[in-house]
């Protein structure tokens, strides 16, 4: 699917799966074990390595022209006090925005601009608009997956910069609430 012809789409809002998907990607606490701070607690659950979020694409190419849209799914659970959490990332180009609609369960937004942190609550029919130059990144503070569909413009690339010069600013806790 190119993104120019029309076509018709179905998310399954339990499950998170669509009924036209192009990929369908698993990140284990392996994948992202360098991102949580209780280092003790990780290794030990990287025997038992849970899946810590999904994602859901249909193939549509990158143009600047079309909608990417998908649908991400976190499961619950925590490492030490630190819910699951999505990796975070900036958009390349920097002037992409994307948004976010919550489909079910429970979920914060951590966003953070210059230097400055901003958290906001993810529940079913909230619309969360990230805005551009904002590296971002979803946790679920809830005991049920949180299912979310994302859109943003087509052309772009993900920078995860941040995560390889020490980080997030902040996290989400079983303290924040």
């Amino acid at each position: 699917m190119s993104g120019k012809e029309s076509f018709l789409n179905k998310v399954n809002f339990k499950t998170g799966e669509l009924s036209v998907c192009g990929s369908h990607n698993k990140t284990y606490l392996s994948d992202i074990k360098d991102l949580f701070r209780d280092k003790d607690e990780v290794y030990k659950r990287l025997k038992e390595n849970p899946l810590i979020y999904e994602t859901f694409y249909p193939d549509i190419k990158e143009n600047g022209n079309y909608v990417f849209y998908g649908i991400t799914k976190i499961h619950p659970g925590k490492i030490g006090k630190e819910f699951f959490m999505t990796k975070g990332h900036l958009h390349i180009p920097e002037q992409i925005t994307e948004a976010y609609l919550c489909l079910s369960g429970k979920g914060m937004l951590l966003e953070q601009k210059d230097n400055t942190v901003q958290k906001t609550l993810m529940e079913p029919g909230t619309i969360n608009y990230v805005g551009e130059s904002s590296f971002h990144r979803v946790y679920n503070i809830g005991n049920e997956p949180l299912i979310f569909y994302i859109s943003c413009n087509a052309d772009f690339e993900h920078d995860y910069s941040l995560l390889e010069n020490g980080g997030f600013l902040d996290v989400v806790t079983v303290d924040d609430l």
